[in-house]
């Protein structure tokens, strides 16, 4: 990237990308998309999402190779059967390429105005709203995606173990050991936007007080006569948080000051 068009046009695809892929997009959007118009629906909200915010109103051929490679791509993953980081990661990757691509492509052989009409209007602070929002929505949303992926054989095998236990001999208080729906999530993603902020207010001692009040909790639960495989598996599960939501942020981090 050498210009500011190409950064600029970078910094709004991406954060059309991902604000359509992880925050609009829902599971059972996810779990539907075999369907055409469920792929095509989404494909749109990234188009129109693209066109929108990036502000290049005479660019209107850039959101329709979006909606023609969002769809592909998107239609490409839903023949694959298995769920897996591998398939998330390509799909992810595919993304990423066309959006890069267009960034450097676009500007070199485009004629017309190098500033985006949101840029004039809010100033400075367009480019660096987006990066900011982007960074915490792949570190929040994009990281529940990944780390629930890569906790995903562990979940397989507790899930497993608790419905042995339940057909052989249920306690009474099998009921109590069962956490909220979607709990653990939350907490991954709660976890991840205060390790979010403590290093973009440059307070990294902060994610410390974070993994010794985990660590104290699932000791606690051990204790208390939980199973070892239930506190392993969200020991892991937030050490798994931890290692994507610092890198993130700090790449956020970097590339803020490097706008400045």
């Amino acid at each position: 990237m050498s210009s500011p068009f190409q950064v600029q046009l970078l910094a709004a695809l991406t954060f059309a990308h991902v604000l359509a892929d992880f925050v609009i997009q829902t599971d059972r959007d996810v779990e539907a998309k075999r369907r055409f118009l469920v792929l095509l629906r989404h494909a749109l909200v990234v188009a129109v999402l693209s066109y929108l915010v990036s502000g290049f109103w005479y660019l209107w051929y850039v959101p329709l190779v979006i909606l023609v490679t969002h769809l592909g791509i998107d239609w490409a993953k839903s023949t694959r059967s298995s769920r897996s980081l591998t398939v998330f990661s390509l799909d992810q990757l595919a993304h990423a390429a066309v959006i890069v691509g267009i960034s450097i492509l676009v500007p070199r052989y485009v004629a017309g105005p190098t500033a985006p009409y949101w840029l004039s209007l809010i100033g400075a602070l367009y480019i660096s709203g987006l990066v900011l929002a982007t960074g915490f929505m792949i570190a929040v949303h994009a990281g529940a995606v990944v780390v629930g992926l890569w906790v995903d054989p562990f979940s397989r095998q507790l899930q497993a173990d608790r419905e042995a236990s339940e057909k052989g001999s249920p306690g009474k208080d099998a009921g109590a050991r069962v956490g909220f729906v979607e709990g653990g999530r939350v907490i991954g993603m709660l976890e991840r936007a205060l390790i979010f902020m403590f290093v973009l207010v440059d307070q990294p001692a902060g994610i410390g007080f974070l993994i010794a009040a985990k660590s104290i909790l699932r000791f606690g639960d051990i204790g208390a006569g939980a199973r070892r495989k239930e506190a392993e598996y969200i020991i892991i599960g937030t050490f798994l948080s931890f290692v994507f939501g610092i890198p993130v942020a700090y790449l956020t981090r970097y590339l803020l000051f490097a706008l400045r």
